[in-house]
């Protein structure tokens, strides 16, 4: 096996030996104008950490909204505001991977020079590697833990993804959450789906299972996505839809409202509720615990994951777990769960990118 001291030190010596980057280093030059094309959680995330580097965040661009960026007081434009006013600044890509080379087209569509086009993102923000060091013991502690090289190997490729902003290996798509190396699936399922979005998961879910399962729960907390789940799903049997989130404890926070980057935010406009998987099945017969439970919740997994310890003490579900929000998900999360049950972890990626990885515990 490999010696995570001796990885961690290639990968720093590759950081200090790396040709520089020019166009981030004109990113972040003082007088250096910065459009950030997508307003929603993604390009706030980003924005949050160009203004933290000394950039010069001037405007958002979007193809849906315009106005000003509430968290920023800055102004949103339309792709034609750009083109007119803000041609000379670099544009930074600032949306789900899924739709990146979209963007990316429509920008170098609008004639804005391909050197100026920033979207070398593997995930939302910007590290450098003492940002990095903070994390080491976790990481350190993680790569040993886990038992499978391809996790190790995730472990790795996500600290230089975060450095780097290379493309990282990855399974396919389609199986996330699903993997059918790592999970399997009986006729009785009981689902939780935390984050059901429009209930894309759900349905992936139910193929999966040929529509043979005994319940799903579905919790979505923000309103329009809760809509959508609600229609995309009526004709199916056995379904319960909740417009709450999941956390440590019954509760009601702000929250950001940004589509499938939805997420819990001090400075978000909207108030949701939450709720914890314990309290919610605190009165169902044993027959009725969930078997199989899925968290992608945009960061709250940790407090959901708390709020769920006496489910996961008796019923010991089967468990997907994103752990690409924060660079400490993937230490901290399986030390959660590894204390409380007996399950063999492990981890998968499922994008180019660094989101989209998942935790399996079986």
């Amino acid at each position: 096996m490999k010696d995570f001291d001796t990885e961690f030190k290639k990968i720093q010596e590759e950081y200090y030996t790396k040709p520089k980057d020019e166009l981030l280093s004109k990113i972040l030059e003082p007088d250096t104008k910065i459009v950030i094309f997508g307003a929603g959680a993604v390009g706030n995330s980003i924005c949050n950490s160009l203004n933290n580097l000394g950039g010069n965040v001037v405007a958002f661009c979007d193809n849906y909204k315009t106005g000003i960026n509430e968290q920023y007081k800055l102004p949103i434009i339309t792709p034609a505001e750009l083109l007119s006013s803000y041609k000379s600044a670099i544009i930074v890509v600032a949306v789900d991977y899924k739709y990146n080379n979209d963007i990316y087209n429509q920008v170098l569509g609008l004639g804005i020079p391909k050197d100026n086009i920033f979207r070398r993102y593997s995930g939302y923000e910007l590290y450098d590697i003492e940002r990095m060091k903070v994390h080491y013991k976790g990481y350190k502690w993680a790569y040993n833990f886990f038992e499978d090289e391809l996790s190790k190997r995730i472990i790795l490729e996500r600290i230089r993804s975060y450095l780097f902003f290379h493309e990282m290996e990855h399974s396919p798509p389609c199986k996330q959450y699903f993997d059918d190396e790592v999970i399997e699936f009986s006729d009785n399922e009981v689902f939780v789906d935390g984050g059901s979005y429009t209930g894309d998961t759900v349905l992936e879910f139910i193929k999966y299972t040929s529509g043979n399962y005994e319940h799903i729960y579905g919790f979505e907390p923000e309103i329009n996505n809760f809509k959508q789940a609600k229609i995309n799903l009526t004709k199916y049997k056995n379904i319960d839809l909740i417009n709450k989130g999941l956390w440590s404890n019954n509760d009601t926070l702000s929250f950001n409202s940004a589509n499938s980057s939805s997420k819990i935010d001090d400075s978000g406009k909207n108030q949701i509720e939450l709720i914890s998987l314990d309290s919610f099945f605190r009165e169902k017969s044993n027959c009725e615990l969930p078997t199989f439970i899925k968290l992608d919740i945009e960061g709250a997994e940790k407090q959901a994951l708390i709020g769920m310890s006496e489910i996961i003490k008796k019923a010991h579900p089967k468990l997907a777990v994103c752990v690409y929000h924060k660079p400490e998900d993937v230490y901290e999360l399986p030390q959660i769960i590894s204390k409380l049950g007996d399950y063999k972890l492990s981890l998968r990626h499922y994008s180019c990118g660094s989101i989209e990885t998942v935790l399996y515990s079986i």
